[in-house]
C-alpha cells in the first residue's frame, strides 16, 4: 500500500512530537545541568542517525523510481 505525501508528513510530524515529548520528560528526570546536557547530546546523536537512515531510504526510493 502506498502512502500519500500528506499521510507520510503527518506520520513524521507525529513521530517528531513524540520524540520531543520523550526528550522533555527525560530532561525533567535529570537532576543537574550536566546530566541534561549529556541527555541532549545523546538525543541529537539519535536524531542524526534517524536522519541518515531516512536519507538513505529516500535515496534508494529515488533510484528505484528513476529506473
Amino acid at each position: 500500500m502506498l502512502v500519500s505525501e500528506h499521510e507520510f508528513l503527518n506520520f513524521n510530524k507525529e513521530k517528531e512530537i513524540e520524540q520531543h515529548a520523550l526528550m522533555v520528560q527525560n530532561l525533567n528526570n535529570k537532576s543537574t545541568i550536566d546530566e541534561q546536557a549529556a541527555s541532549i547530546v545523546e538525543q541529537e546523536k539519535i536524531t542524526d542517525e534517524v536522519f541518515n537512515m531516512r536519507e538513505g531510504f529516500f535515496k534508494e526510493l529515488e533510484i528505484m523510481f528513476l529506473k
